[in-house]
């Protein structure tokens, strides 16, 4: 299934729908679908990700990357922003009076090259043995960053998400939430669905200062710290210049676009 479950960063469907159901929507991660699928009866979604940040590196880092940017005087930090759109997320920060005053791509930003490098994982994410298609959900939910590939009218750049139904109790609470009127969707064949989606079924790679980013964490500063391991360099500024250039000149999404059909064509030799 592929289906706008979200509007901009609220979730809006699926919490209505389980008012609707009256019943039990309980989040989850693959990781802890099976022990949750014993425990509670109405476990029903697991939210697809490439890692989970082990809570003692990501608190260590993230306490250092919030003295980095204190000058900005942020009470609220939003991971993944919509800044620049669906297409792009951005690290934001927001001051008391609801400004955004900070804001950074992945190419750039100090905690998100982190974290998309893979040096502030749970051990278990470099050899994860849930990832695979079949699970124990009754339903599977991860983001669709290229839409019109599928349906051009749900690329709106609102979000549109990707939905496998795992079960009969899935198939039937899908049933039910699509006869609400809420839910805005298009019935996919699962194997074009999850085709080359690697954050499925292959764990990440460790990142190359795992263990040694989380040692200096404890001893250095903030700014030292981070410049040390993801320092900013002539590259990391043509990366960010060209990609807002490319989002300024709204030729962003076409070469996302096209990076996405070269990517599945070559599973398609492959396979």
């Amino acid at each position: 299934m592929l289906g706008s479950l979200f509007t901009g960063t609220r979730p809006i469907v699926l919490f209505d729908a389980k008012k609707m159901l009256h019943t039990l929507l309980d989040w989850g991660i693959s990781c802890t679908a099976p022990v949750q699928d014993v425990l509670l009866q109405d476990y029903l979604l697991d939210p697809q990700s490439r890692a989970y940040p082990a809570p003692e590196s990501a608190s260590a880092l993230l306490e250092k990357y919030l003295q980095m940017i204190r000058k900005f005087a942020p009470t609220k930090l939003y991971f993944r922003w919509k800044h620049y759109g669906y297409k792009y997320s951005t690290m934001s920060a927001f001051n008391a009076d609801g400004k955004e005053v900070y804001f950074s791509g992945v190419e750039s930003d100090k905690m998100l090259r982190a974290y998309f490098t893979n040096n502030c994982d749970r051990e278990s994410c470099y050899n994860c043995p849930f990832k695979k298609r079949y699970r124990v959900s009754d339903f599977t939910i991860w983001d669709c960053f290229q839409p019109k590939y599928f349906c051009k009218e749900f690329d709106d750049d609102c979000g549109t998400s990707c939905v496998l139904v795992n079960s009969q109790k899935g198939k039937y609470y899908f049933e039910q939430i699509s006869k609400s009127g809420l839910l805005n969707y298009l019935a996919v064949d699962p194997d074009d669905l999850t085709f080359g989606n690697r954050e499925m079924v292959s764990s990440v790679k460790r990142g190359p200062y795992r263990n040694e980013i989380l040692q200096d964490a404890a001893k250095m500063d903030a700014g030292p710290l981070f410049e040390k391991y993801f320092p900013t360099t002539m590259v990391s500024k043509a990366k960010k210049t060209i990609r807002l250039l490319l989002v300024k000149t709204g030729l962003y999404q076409f070469f996302k676009y096209r990076i996405y059909l070269y990517r599945r064509s070559k599973e398609n030799k492959r396979g």
